[in-house]
């Protein structure tokens, strides 16, 4: 893997020139966003907050962080040319499965540079899957279906052979994206994330037209306090609640609004029974990774089953 785009941004100089060529948009920002945004957002954008460079920085910013993006391009292209000239070689078929895993990046979206946060910036990923079986993998189809990184173990296990309705494959959460492309997947009505970054624990569940996301333990330390949100009140879990198809940027919080409140308490019931429950488990690493204590849950078995009507 390669570790980009991230900071420190180490572009190379022919990179960065190539990069001042062009003046892109930056994103506005207008800090009475805060007023409705939850603490525990509001904290995360205040720790890489940038909306007080100067617009020359700002540009500066955004031109040095896509200059380390070709940079980074170039790299995996010249990977993926190595090993489709192997294979090729040697009469082999070949998958790649090639993903941003690390989360988005914001460039003074919600007046912050960094990631960690569940708004659409951070958490939108993309996969690209290519093959040399083109019947599978059919060159230039974009698939908008919702998916999840689960999905790629199971992708690369089929393709190798693996027949994943056997037993033995029963731990695994993904679909096949084949069968995705091809149509015959389940379709999914939703999608979950998790992070536990700076400013502590916190969970989302996205669908078509709404994103949900909620603290979920009061503190950052794993393993404790697993069930703090099932008690909590709502205000204490900070929520956010956002409509997609009239607010695509995620600035207007709806968490407290009357008309939607029917709509938050179905997310919350559902998300909570998907990351508290349904399975759960908590691995907490020792520091040297020298030890583990882990925390199961099982309260809502089947929860996460792709389904949720509003």
């Amino acid at each position: 893997g390669f570790d980009f785009p991230h900071t420190p941004v180490l572009q190379p100089e022919d990179y960065r020139k190539r990069s001042q060529n062009y003046t892109y948009t930056v994103p506005d920002f207008d800090e009475s966003e805060l007023t409705t945004m939850p603490k525990q957002l509001r904290r995360q954008v205040q720790h890489g907050y940038c909306d007080h460079f100067t617009a020359a920085e700002k540009q500066a910013m955004i031109q040095d962080y896509f200059a380390f993006c070709a940079y980074g391009d170039s790299l995996v292209g010249e990977a993926v040319d190595d090993f489709i000239d192997y294979c090729e070689k040697h009469q082999q078929p070949w998958l790649i499965v090639y993903v941003c895993g690390d989360h988005g990046w914001k460039l003074n979206d919600h007046g912050s540079v960094s990631k960690f946060t569940p708004w659409d910036i951070d958490s939108h990923n993309p996969i690209i899957v290519v093959s040399s079986d083109k019947k599978t993998f059919p060159a230039g189809e974009v698939v908008t279906d919702f998916t999840e990184f689960v999905d790629i173990a199971p992708t690369i296990l089929a393709a190798g052979g693996a027949n994943l309705a056997m037993d033995r494959y029963d731990y695994l959460d993904g679909i096949d994206l084949a069968e995705v492309v091809s149509g015959d997947a389940r379709s999914r009505d939703y999608v979950i994330g998790e992070s536990h970054a700076v400013t502590g624990p916190r969970a989302f569940i996205r669908t078509k037209d709404y994103v949900l996301s909620l603290q979920t333990r009061p503190d950052k330390q794993r393993g404790l306090n697993m069930e703090w949100a099932l008690d909590a009140s709502y205000s204490e879990l900070d929520p956010a609640l956002y409509h997609m198809p009239s607010d695509p940027h995620e600035v207007n919080n709806l968490a407290f609004d009357e008309e939607h409140q029917d709509i938050a308490q179905r997310l919350k019931e559902k998300l909570l029974n998907i990351v508290l429950g349904d399975g759960r488990v908590e691995v907490e690493w020792g520091p040297k990774a020298d030890g583990t204590k882990i925390h199961r849950s099982g309260f809502a078995p089947g929860a996460h089953d792709g389904k949720l009507e509003l």
